[in-house]
């Protein structure tokens, strides 16, 4: 009996001293760092193999190794000058369908007769197409059956070289 009232204070002690959580961050890594200046906090690790991301209505749920500290605490965007929200909204830009598989089709609707720029680059950087439209309801098809599969970017510029609209665009096989 003795034994087993022993063996029971034992465990029980040793449960004591054991912990199931630890609320330090700490990461396992084969490589990382940490670099801090005044205004801005730099943390990297290398060898994290798999990270998932959840998205619920108002909360974003990280996996993985790495869980850097980040808090914002106030956030003020520039205003942007009356001229450009003007020009801007004077446009209405679609783009149907995407993913793309052989052709594109971009609606441009303006208030009144202009001269628009279609440009499509690869995700390098390089032009694949560039394409010149004039008018107000504008339907403009891009054929894009020759290219591979991927990412390509779009900007639909006003004559004046003003970006109007910015496009991802992703080909599918």
């Amino acid at each position: 009996m003795k034994k087993v009232t022993f063996f029971s204070l034992l465990v029980f002690c040793a449960f004591l001293n054991s912990y199931s959580q630890d609320l330090k961050q700490n990461v396992i890594a084969s490589a990382g760092g940490i670099d801090k200046t005044s205004t801005i906090s730099f943390e990297w690790t290398l060898g994290e193999f798999a990270v998932e991301t959840i998205t619920a209505t108002k909360n974003l749920y990280t996996q993985g190794f790495h869980q850097p500290i980040l808090m914002v605490k106030s956030f003020h965007s520039p205003p942007k000058p009356e001229s450009s929200n003007d020009i801007l909204s004077s446009y209405k830009v679609l783009l149907a369908p995407n993913p793309v598989q052989s052709f594109v089709n971009v609606f441009i609707n303006s208030k009144e007769s202009e001269k628009f720029s279609l440009t499509l680059y690869d995700m390098s950087g390089r032009k694949i197409l560039s394409k010149l439209v004039s008018g107000i309801d504008l339907s403009v098809r891009i054929e894009m059956g020759q290219l591979s599969s991927g990412v390509y970017l779009m900007d639909l510029r006003n004559d004046a070289g003003t970006m109007i609209k910015a496009f991802k665009i992703v080909k599918a096989g």
